[in-house]
């Protein structure tokens, strides 16, 4: 207890709560720094963040377009920071599913998005905490090739033949199928069918690439021929008399090019292949 002495001039005790208020006052006083009283100490606690205006998406919804996250406006105590997950749906934006390692806020879009709609969440964090939102869908995606290049045409198979000349730079040919017929050599006497079909990495079919094809060692003929509008070439070639007697295989080098290109650049596809052999 402390004793105190008031104007009224009636003594009264003092609680060492009153007294503790008391010091603090004073102190705040001397450093000038003001009491907070407890509607305004609740008034400085901090604030998680609130979506005042949802996320968006841009860009063209196709194959391989690059499509950029917006995260929307938020408010909330500073600084805010964002992660985004990218989601594809259904054509009407429901059912959606998180895409696997698609964490940026852009997204290239692939093969499997096409026919489906992507939408991105948002979610923010501050010290106060956090709070998602979730975009609009977009439109249904197409495919890259119902957005092909100049000159393509149309394959009664569904597939787009572009022609090798307009195989852009940063594309390349790729050796997609080589079938042999037949597929198990049983004489020299036999000559040997190979079919070669040419694609881009794109996914198109080559028309007029050139494609060279040779055994490795040289135990057949070989030839050099242009590919068709549905991208396959078909070689006949003939065993030589130092074609193997016996079991094993023969490979074949295929390489597709386009004329003009450097012979070590360029746009070339190569691959390695071969024939079983089983004489009879």
């Amino acid at each position: 207890m402390y004793r105190d002495l008031r104007s009224s001039g009636r003594r009264r005790h003092l609680t060492s709560q009153t007294f503790a208020t008391l010091v603090l006052v004073a102190l705040a006083s001397v450093v000038g720094v003001p009491l907070l009283s407890g509607a305004s100490a609740a008034a400085t606690s901090q604030a998680k963040p609130v979506n005042t205006s949802g996320p968006t998406i841009s860009g063209s919804a196709q194959e391989n377009a690059r499509l950029q996250a917006d995260p929307g406006t938020w408010s909330g105590d500073q600084p805010i920071t964002f992660t985004f997950r990218w989601l594809r749906c259904s054509t009407t934006g429901g059912d959606c599913i998180q895409i696997s390692g698609a964490k940026a806020d852009n997204y290239v879009v692939r093969s499997g998005d096409v026919g489906k709609t992507l939408r991105v969440r948002v979610t923010a964090r501050n010290d106060a905490g956090s709070a998602s939102a979730l975009s609009a869908r977009t439109d249904v995606l197409q495919a890259a090739s119902e957005q092909g290049p100049n000159g393509r045409i149309r394959l009664p198979s569904g597939e787009t033949s572009i022609a090798a000349s307009s195989i852009p730079r940063d594309e390349r040919m790729i050796v997609s199928q080589v079938p042999f017929d037949p597929n198990v050599v049983t004489s020299r006497a036999q000559p040997i069918t190979i079919r070669v079909r040419i694609a881009d990495t794109r996914g198109f079919v080559v028309r007029d690439a050139t494609v060279f094809v040779r055994s490795t060692p040289r135990v057949t003929t070989g030839n050099r021929l242009q590919t068709a509008t549905d991208g396959w070439a078909t070689f006949q070639l003939q065993p030589l008399s130092t074609f193997p007697a016996k079991r094993g295989a023969v490979q074949f080098f295929v390489k597709a090019y386009r004329p003009g290109d450097p012979v070590l650049a360029g746009l070339a596809g190569y691959r390695l292949v071969q024939v079983i052999i089983r004489p009879q």
